[in-house]
């Protein structure tokens, strides 16, 4: 019992944090170079010239460090952009990875990421590898439409076994998202389908089986943009075809999109300045219709998105996370956002989170998830979220605070059984890396990780460098403490 009540002190005053002490937050500018080619309508991926694909070099191989290398306890990352007889590639770089997870058949994931073939060309492809076997073993069997730039993959799978392939193609400075799709847990995959888009694009999928089921929405940038001020289309064919692009309410941007348990949709990001909105849709799911977003709401995250900081030098830390409560609980409907942000004081980096349980009309105060010492300093970026169907919240995040020089990141893994009011202890679900190593020639780490829950854990890809270059690892990661604790333990303390 005293663990009980110790823990709960520690969340009551290590974790929660006051609006009074977030409202500084919102004031902080942090103008660099990146936030000004945003203003001037430059995207993250621009480059005042185009390469071309790296020339083809001898493959060099060695075994993958993981194999080598003792990891914690309970969690075994497995290296995903690997040669047909499981090495690792040497002089590429993988990163900015996506998961997708087949909902009728477990044993079939597909992950895409940003492939360099080599670190000395910024030139990058569409890399994705699959998995028949619950990601124990994986094949990469090349890049989809090789020898073409594309950036910023994201992935879904629906509830007929399709997998979905969104990124951004540039040709000859010219920007637009193309989705691909796989019948076959992705050995193969169609012919690119045009969608307009932009840069740092993101797309949900309505699976619901209602009135949307099968609509695709997808939300840019308003840099790289050459559909601007629009930023937000949507397919109602399962992304065979998309509709013209439209402008949304407050042009949110740096992050990503859901759909709720009833067709609604949500957006969230930052709009002009440093502030953070949520959008919602009631009748993106008609078809008929035009989109309206009916409900805009700025929101208090507790602290401001950064772009370019020490930790990932030409890249976000983190983007903008909107999830969706889909269980059959009490807790369906939940609207969570989550994200890396910069707090008010010396701390460069938390994890915070806030939930809304009337649709995202109004928020919680916002909660620090990373549980380290206030004072430490440390780094906790790429904050990433998913909702299992049974409501459980994973979370996970890059974090340096076993590092006093913050030169390394560790992957950090908490989750909660409560809708987001406490979250269990964190721990370290991977070896330490040295994030600054095989830059490929931009100094970043990429722009976000993924994750894709299920009722008896996280599916995760996330990029490392323990080769001594950047690479995309998969992990699955399995709640191991009791979820009765959290149900029930805090109810039924006993009084002092």
């Amino acid at each position: 019992m005293n663990f009980r009540r110790n823990l709960v002190s520690a969340i009551a005053g290590g974790i929660l944090l006051t609006a009074a002490m977030l409202v500084s937050a919102q004031s902080q500018p942090y103008p660099n170079a990146l936030e000004q080619a945003i203003a001037d309508g430059r995207s993250l991926e621009h480059m005042d010239s185009m390469p071309s694909p790296a020339p083809p070099l001898a493959p060099r191989y060695s075994v993958p460090a993981i194999s080598r290398m003792q990891q914690p306890q309970g969690f075994n990352s497995v290296q995903v952009n690997i040669s047909p007889d499981n090495m690792n590639i040497i002089d590429d770089a993988a990163n900015e990875p996506s998961i997708a997870v087949n909902p009728i058949n477990g044993q079939q994931m597909v992950i895409g990421w940003r492939q360099f073939d080599s670190i000395n060309n910024g030139f990058r492809e569409a890399g994705v590898a699959f998995s028949a076997d619950a990601g124990a073993s994986w094949t990469y069997p090349g890049d989809i439409d090789a020898g073409v730039f594309r950036s910023d993959p994201v992935l879904a799978a629906d509830s007929n076994g399709l997998f979905y392939y969104a990124c951004l193609q540039v040709t000859g400075g010219n920007f637009s998202e193309q989705f691909f799709i796989s019948d076959d847990g992705g050995a193969t995959w169609s012919n690119p389908v045009e969608a307009f888009g932009g840069d740092k694009l993101w797309f949900a999928l309505d699976d619901t089986g209602g009135t949307g089921n099968g609509h695709v929405y997808s939300v840019w940038n308003t840099a790289g943009n050459p559909f601007f001020p629009a930023t937000f289309n949507r397919s109602i064919n399962s992304a065979q075809s998309f509709q013209t692009p439209i402008e949304i309410p407050e042009r949110p941007i740096l992050g990503t999109a859901a759909v709720g348990p009833d067709g609604e949709l949500y957006v969230v990001g930052r709009g002009s300045g440093t502030q953070l909105w949520l959008l919602r849709s009631d009748n993106a799911r008609e078809a008929i219709q035009s989109p309206v977003f009916n409900q805009v709401t700025p929101i208090d995250v507790g602290g401001i998105v950064r772009i370019g900081a020490e930790i990932n030098p030409v890249g976000l830390v983190g983007q903008v996370w909107v999830a969706v409560d889909h269980s059959n609980t009490a807790t369906r409907g939940n609207v969570y956002v989550l994200a890396s942000l910069d707090p008010p004081g010396d701390d460069p980096l938390d994890v915070m989170f806030i939930r809304s349980e009337d649709g995202g009309a109004s928020f919680s105060d916002p909660v620090r998830v990373n549980d380290d010492s206030l004072g430490t300093n440390a780094w906790q970026w790429f904050g990433t979220i998913s909702v299992a169907p049974n409501g459980r919240i994973d979370v996970i995040w890059y974090d340096t605070r076993n590092d006093t020089n913050n030169s390394t990141s560790e992957l950090f893994y908490t989750y909660s059984v409560d809708a987001g009011q406490n979250f269990l202890p964190s721990v370290a679900a991977s070896p330490a890396f040295d994030q600054s190593l095989g830059y490929p020639t931009q100094n970043k780490l990429g722009d976000y990780i993924d994750m894709k829950s299920d009722e008896n854990g996280a599916h995760i890809a996330y990029a490392a460098t323990f080769n001594g270059e950047q690479d995309v690892y998969y992990l699955f990661a399995l709640p191991q403490l009791s979820e009765d604790f959290f149900r029930d333990g805090f109810e039924n303390l006993p009084a002092d």
